[in-house]
């Protein structure tokens, strides 16, 4: 899946123009691997990807905090809750269909297989 800088970058580039009129904007939508590999070869200046990256050299500044919701299948043990966190033990187990999520989760990690 393409990083998530489509989705955001209308709500930032009006702001960007007028406060930098002569700055030239090529953008880019790529995977973040591909986003990483560009920024190490420096044929980037800056990109948009989800935190954290890991990648050794980059400071990465959080833009924004977005919540998520989990869908889950009105029958599922989740369904009813009013809060779920990722460290909750009540996110099911194989029986259930969801996979354990890692105490570090990354991106792709908050998925339920039904």
């Amino acid at each position: 899946m393409p990083t998530i800088g489509p989705y955001y970058a209308p709500t930032f580039l009006a702001a960007l123009r007028e406060r930098y009129p002569q700055l030239e904007l090529l953008l880019t939508e790529a995977l973040t691997e591909s986003l990483l590999q560009m920024l190490r070869q420096r044929s980037l200046d800056a990109a948009i990807v989800c935190l954290p990256t890991g990648e050794p050299g980059l400071t990465e500044t959080p833009l924004l905090r977005e919540p998520f919701v989990l869908a889950v299948p009105a029958n599922h043990p989740l369904a009813a809750a009013a809060e779920v966190t990722l460290g909750s033990s009540s996110c099911g187990d194989a029986a259930h269909g969801a996979r354990p999520l890692p105490a570090q989760p990354g991106p792709g990690d908050l998925r339920y297989d039904a």
